[in-house]
């Protein structure tokens, strides 16, 4: 059985996108022609782990009926929580937007008709919650690094933002893991 945690939400994310290219498109003599590009998106939310508990004492899981028409008689006197020090991330978001470009940079065209545009994500049911900080891109932001370990899976890209002070942490391939295991630390 999954085990429910009770958490408060920190203002700090973590992001990870993967990009999908893919030409999806008919292309004229298989070289020029339009380019679709998938970037998959999930962003995960920093919270600090509560303990429930009911007239001083630690719940097991959520509280129970009876538990429940006591608090709603005298409300915020039984059920208390106390944050036990520990962090774990929550999945907030999961989603996907597409990124059109008419033409791949070929000399001699205009830059209107090279340049991506991005067509956003189109209604389905594979999103998950929607997007806390929709103005933070990895994908196309030059500081970000996109790598594809051994070559074989699609390029990913991972960055740690902080929307208290709107800084984006970049951690080199190396070192992602331990950074987000700091975050949980802390």
């Amino acid at each position: 059985m999954t085990e429910l945690t009770l958490c408060s939400p920190q203002p700090i994310y973590v992001i990870v996108e993967t990009v999908y290219p893919g030409r999806g498109l008919p292309q004229l003599w298989n070289t020029v022609g339009p380019e679709l590009t998938k970037v998959q998106r999930h962003v995960a939310q920093v919270c600090a782990v509560e303990d429930m508990f009911f007239d001083g004492e630690r719940l097991d899981g959520l509280p129970g009926v009876f538990e429940l028409l006591r608090e709603y008689l005298t409300p915020g006197t039984q059920i208390t929580t106390r944050r036990t020090g520990r962090r774990e991330l929550s999945l907030v978001y999961a989603g996907f937007r597409n990124i059109l470009r008419a033409f791949t940079e070929v000399p001699g065209l205009p830059s209107a008709v090279t340049r991506e545009r991005d067509l956003g994500t189109p209604p389905s049911p594979f999103v998950y919650g929607v997007d806390p900080i929709p103005q933070v891109h990895l994908y196309g932001n030059p500081r970000v690094i996109f790598t594809s370990p051994g070559g074989t899976s699609p390029p990913t890209a991972v960055a740690v933002y902080h929307a208290t002070s709107g800084r984006l942490e970049v951690p080199p391939h190396a070192e992602r893991e331990a950074v987000i295991r700091g975050l949980l630390l802390r």
